[in-house]
């Protein structure tokens, strides 16, 4: 019969402890257990600088139990995976994440831990990387006099710190002959492109007929940040 009464109350002790951690849980300020201690305001939108985000866990976090996870709503993490890392805290508790991005925006970055997502989340503004350097490139180098010959030209605009100018940057092109005037026509009419995530602007050209077979020069041109532009140029040969 005793034997009966310590299985009933140890059955009975188990139960309580079990709802207690339930109820317990239910009842947990998420401060306490995960946020936000660093979030950098602001950041070039270069692809290469970064912004700093910090996750204080609770130090009563278990070591199996202190992996959180970070995710964007724009740009991406270093050593992440798209707009996601998963990122483990150290002895001192406190997740890190750097978030790069190169299109100008806002981004709004959230973390969880288990099912215990952080009250706040902060925002990081992408500021606009504008260009210090700009390239200009053929695929060939050879252009024929026929409105069914034409070239992909392609521009990189880059920055002084070797990231990338910031998506969206608009790029401007111009092919003149030996004389400085203008010769051949763009696809669609269109002089101006807009770069991509990569920092490269390619437009498509054709010289057309009735041009007299030399050398062409290629320009394209994008605005600084003080508002001049710089430029870049490369040659091609017309030919029959």
């Amino acid at each position: 019969m005793i034997h009966v009464y310590k299985i009933l109350l140890l059955a009975v002790c188990l139960q309580a402890a079990a709802c207690f951690k339930e109820d317990e849980y239910k009842k947990s300020d998420p401060d306490k257990i995960i946020r936000f201690v660093t979030a950098d305001p602001a950041v070039v939108a270069d692809g290469v600088s970064t912004a700093l985000l910090q996750i204080q866990l609770s130090e009563d976090a278990a070591p199996d139990k202190m992996t959180v996870v970070f995710k964007t709503t724009s740009g991406t993490f270093v050593g992440g995976a798209g707009d996601s890392l998963v990122a483990k805290a150290g002895t001192d508790f406190i997740a890190s994440a750097r978030l790069a991005g190169t299109r100008p925006g806002n981004a709004t970055v959230t973390a969880k831990i288990l099912n215990i997502s952080a009250a706040a989340s902060p925002v990081v503004v992408f500021n606009r990387a504008f260009p210090d350097k700009v390239t200009a490139s053929v695929d060939s180098f050879v252009i024929h006099t026929n409105y069914s010959s034409e070239i992909p030209i392609s521009a990189v605009v880059s920055t002084a710190n070797g990231g990338k100018a910031s998506q969206g940057t608009t790029v401007y092109f111009s092919v003149t002959d030996a004389g400085g005037l203008p010769v051949g026509s763009f696809l669609n009419n269109q002089t101006s492109t807009s770069s991509g995530a990569d920092g490269k602007a390619s437009i498509r050209y054709s010289a057309g007929p009735n041009v007299t077979p030399g050398f062409l020069t290629i320009k394209d041109s994008v605005q600084k940040a003080d508002g001049t532009y710089i430029n870049a140029t490369t040659r091609i040969y017309l030919s029959n």
